[in-house]
């Protein structure tokens, strides 16, 4: 084997093996861990309110869940138990329901960066223009790392029967890039007298950038295919 297909293998092996894109949960609760291809995320803070609990985590049934993506893109979703909302409010319901929990975001991975965020909010509400179901977050700094600049805040609703809402992928303008931050979401819904309220999910999106190291790694293999087929062409044909 000539040394530039085994670059070829070499480069196109270690790019195949560098891990992928998969899924992971946990409940949402103080001290909790998520860790996800490319992002880790740690509860610093929750508190919960509705009509059955005051507290995160035991019987609350809300979760942290990672979504499959692609690379370079990290998604979490907040998700009732086994998929279900995270709040549903009866017709007759008569009190609110109320999250609010602080992450630490980081990437795990050497070299990489955190380009942009998106979040979507997913729920069922009256066809009325009150804001029954409601997402807001906001950014701050990690020490030693800054806060975020660019992407400092969204604020999210359902009204008129809408079923979701996105704030569409928004970059922070930091440079360089921030590894680290902080972000706060407070999901929020409220009775509508004969009409169920649900808050189905929120998600939240982040792209990251492709570290050096990757880059360099496909490029090699790609070098390597180049001067393969280079020296197939100039072997003489019988």
């Amino acid at each position: 084997m000539t040394i530039s297909r085994r670059t070829v293998l070499l480069g196109l092996l270690l790019v195949a093996a560098a891990p992928g894109a998969w899924a992971q949960s946990t409940e949402l609760f103080t001290g909790a861990t998520l860790t996800l291809d490319g992002l880790t995320l740690k509860v610093d803070s929750c508190s919960l309110t509705t009509a059955t609990a005051t507290s995160c985590g035991g019987s609350d049934g809300i979760y942290l869940e990672g979504i499959s993506t692609g690379r370079g893109t990290v998604s979490y979703e907040v998700i009732g138990a086994s998929g279900g909302p995270v709040f549903s409010l009866a017709s007759n319901a008569t009190t609110d329901d109320s999250l609010s929990f602080t992450l630490t975001v980081a990437t795990n991975q050497a070299n990489s960066t955190i380009s942009s965020g998106d979040l979507t909010l997913n729920g069922a509400t009256s066809s009325s223009s009150t804001h029954h179901v409601t997402a807001a977050q906001s950014f701050a700094a990690n020490s030693p790392s800054p806060a975020p600049k660019g992407l400092t805040s969204d604020s999210l609703f359902l009204a008129n029967s809408a079923t979701t809402q996105t704030t569409g992928a928004e970059s922070f303008t930091n440079s360089p890039l921030l590894s680290s931050f902080q972000v706060t979401n407070t999901l929020f819904a409220s009775p509508a007298p004969g009409t169920t309220v649900k808050l189905s999910s929120a998600i939240e999106t982040f792209k990251t950038v492709s570290e050096p190291a990757s880059l360099g790694v496909l490029l090699l293999g790609l070098t390597g295919l180049a001067m393969a087929r280079w020296q197939t062409r100039r072997q003489p044909r019988f």
